[in-house]
């Protein structure tokens, strides 16, 4: 109860439910959120490996920083349409890992042609442009950007994304937590 667990390696099975969600290096586990602990009784190790149990006293200024994030952004990330098959487990991932960008009118910046980002809208306008079919699409609050490297095969086109507003802001989400927590599951739920 005291105690965050990180994956150095092998793998874990968390089951919520219908939903699985694997755990590999890096992931972790163990922490309240909300003063609520996953229970241990939803766990199944897929591959056999190591875990480093760290003392929530360890790392108190993180789990702090954490709190405060999941306070800030999960109300809103629990409000994007792509995100609502995700377990809270994933969602507090999310919220851990994102980064708030603020833009003024005109401002403008190339996605990675790797997908290595996917940004949600907080508020404001933006437009993302393609370079190679001089096609734009308007994007506002709780609409997505960045996604569209993901689905290009060879992620050849570059798009540039312009603030239409005086001022918008939005969450920019870890790639690795979009690739092995989010993308698995929003495959899953569109197939059905």
């Amino acid at each position: 109860k005291d105690c965050l667990y990180l994956v150095d390696s092998g793998s874990i099975e968390l089951s919520f439910g219908p939903t699985k969600v694997i755990l590999r290096r890096g992931d972790y586990f163990g922490e309240p959120v909300n003063d609520v602990l996953h229970s241990s009784g939803l766990m199944n190790v897929a591959e056999r490996g190591t875990a480093f149990k760290v003392p929530l006293a360890d790392i108190a200024h993180i789990t702090t920083v954490w709190a405060n994030k999941l306070t800030e952004h999960i109300p809103f990330v629990r409000k994007i349409p792509l995100f609502q098959p995700l377990h809270m487990w994933v969602l507090c991932r999310l919220c851990h890992q994102c980064e708030v960008s603020a833009h003024s009118l005109g401002d403008s910046f190339m996605l990675a042609r790797d997908g290595a980002t996917i940004s949600a809208v907080v508020s404001g306008n933006y437009v993302v442009k393609s370079e190679a079919t001089n096609k734009s699409k308007p994007v506002g609050p709780l609409d997505l950007y960045g996604h569209e490297t993901i689905y290009a095969k060879l992620h050849t086109h570059p798009k540039t994304v312009e603030c239409t507003s005086e001022v918008a802001q939005s969450l920019r989400f870890d790639y690795g937590t979009i690739s092995r927590h989010v993308l698995p599951v929003v495959r899953e739920s569109l197939l059905v």
